[in-house]
């Protein structure tokens, strides 16, 4: 990583009439991003490619900045390593940040791409997560994106089949990170970038793979969208419109999906689906695995999801899984989680003498602390066994009238089988005292 702090910031240089159009549009950007923030002195952060994009997006943040005292930006670009002149392109912002007097940061990231996974998407994961890691709290990151570009993103998920969320595409401002990231060009075209860029005789660097056509959204940008901006002109306008209508849509079935159940808990009731119509019970289900961090799985997929979890007769048990997730149905209830949380947890057995000190059961991520015991037991000074369930334990709780077996408790209690490996069970002397999260027995002996 380097780093240049310059030391006075330079005056901005009146814009030509021809690029006035293009600051106006990001400057009521710019307002309604910080005002959504609520940040009082914004910290601007330009994702800076050296390329004509991020050029004019960065000299519109620095006259901004200049327009609005209280406001400071910085530039930060991050180096793929993907091309031999990629580190050239870094010295060329470097250079053209310290003209503006404008703080600059450079970071190298490794590009491996996953199984499956696209050397343009590799690149694009790497740089969010370089941003992500570089931005302070309540800091703006700024992307150029514009309204072509929202086109492009629009068109390639509509051949993907995307859904109204995918069609949505790229929202004005999101969180992210510590801060909030936000794209001020989208109602700007890439004509008007142009023409300002070269009103205002910056200069730019210039990417020549984004001419290479085998990538499918090069594709789109050099072969199809020319075509059909020469028969409707408005293209990127009208189709960067219908994403923002797609949004707003996205939005509103978020709310009734909100609404038709409890999309914020991760374990969903199979009745609450069952009684809604198919179109708002799949709905539900987008909004409730969006809800939880995971990618919605494919068409096919959320079919079975459908047929063979939702709609199965009662007490029917399976699972689903897609990606990194996974959705399990037991008791007439859904759970999903990673994969890994409806593993069997390792065995584990710790010897828990002090008390007074928290214990941590690292084969869960588990941390127990004295609190975690009820009285009386919590004032006991005996020394206490926390271990993982063996099997044919019997326990007498509090508040019931016989001893039981702790296979038949946990059934009553619709305890999950995955989570039934995770509960330490509390020992004292050779006896089973308390299960954590489940109850304990009465006054020691």
């Amino acid at each position: 990583m380097s780093t240049k702090k310059p030391d006075t910031t330079a005056e901005p240089e009146p814009w030509p009439a021809v690029a006035e159009p293009v600051f106006a549009a990001c400057a009521e950007s710019l307002l309604s991003v910080v005002v959504r923030s609520g940040v009082s002195k914004p910290s601007l952060v330009v994702a800076y490619s050296g390329g004509l994009d991020s050029h004019v997006l960065l000299r519109a943040a620095h006259r901004w900045c200049h327009e609005h005292g209280a406001a400071t930006v910085r530039a930060v670009y991050i180096d793929h390593g993907l091309q031999q002149c990629s580190g050239d392109w870094a010295k060329h912002c470097q250079h053209q940040c310290n003209t503006l007097g404008i703080a600059y940061e450079s970071q190298a990231v490794n590009v491996s791409a996953a199984v499956g996974e696209s050397p343009e998407q590799a690149a694009r994961t790497a740089r969010y997560e370089a941003l992500a890691r570089l931005l302070s709290k309540g800091e703006i990151l700024l992307t150029a994106h514009h309204a072509d570009d929202q086109a492009e993103t629009l068109l390639l998920q509509l051949l993907r089949g995307a859904g109204v969320a995918g069609l949505a595409s790229m929202p004005l401002c999101k969180d992210f990170s510590q801060g909030v990231l936000a794209r001020p060009l989208l109602s700007t075209t890439r004509e008007q970038l142009q023409d300002a860029a070269v009103a205002l005789a910056l200069d730019w660097v210039e990417d020549t793979t984004n001419r290479d056509t085998r990538f499918d959204r090069n594709y789109l940008r050099h072969e199809i969208l020319p075509r059909l901006k020469a028969r409707w002109p408005a293209t990127a306008a009208s189709v960067s419109r219908s994403a923002g209508h797609c949004a707003e849509a996205s939005l509103l079935l978020h709310d009734l999906g909100a609404t038709d159940a409890a999309i914020e808990s991760p374990v969903l009731s199979v009745q609450s689906l069952t009684d809604l119509s198919g179109a708002r019970r799949r709905n539900v289900l987008r909004q409730w695995i969006e809800q939880h961090g995971f990618v919605p799985p494919s068409t096919v997929k959320m079919r079975h999801l459908e047929c063979d979890l939702v709609m199965a007769s009662a007490g029917s048990s399976g699972q689903l899984q897609f990606g990194s997730a996974q959705i399990v149905r037991h008791r007439d209830r859904l759970y999903i989680g990673h994969h890994s949380l409806f593993k069997q947890a390792p065995a584990f057995l710790y010897q828990w003498t002090d008390r007074s000190q928290p214990l941590l059961i690292e084969e869960t991520g588990q941390q127990l602390t004295a609190g975690d015991i009820p009285l009386p037991w919590s004032a006991d000074s005996r020394p206490l066994v926390v271990m993982s369930r063996q099997g044919g334990e019997k326990i007498k709780l509090n508040a019931r009238m016989h001893t039981q077996s702790v296979k038949s408790l946990l059934q009553q209690m619709g305890q999950p089988p995955w989570e039934r490996s995770r509960l330490p069970f509390v020992w004292c002397n050779d006896e089973l005292i308390g299960i954590i999260g489940i109850g304990f027995t009465d006054t020691p002996g």
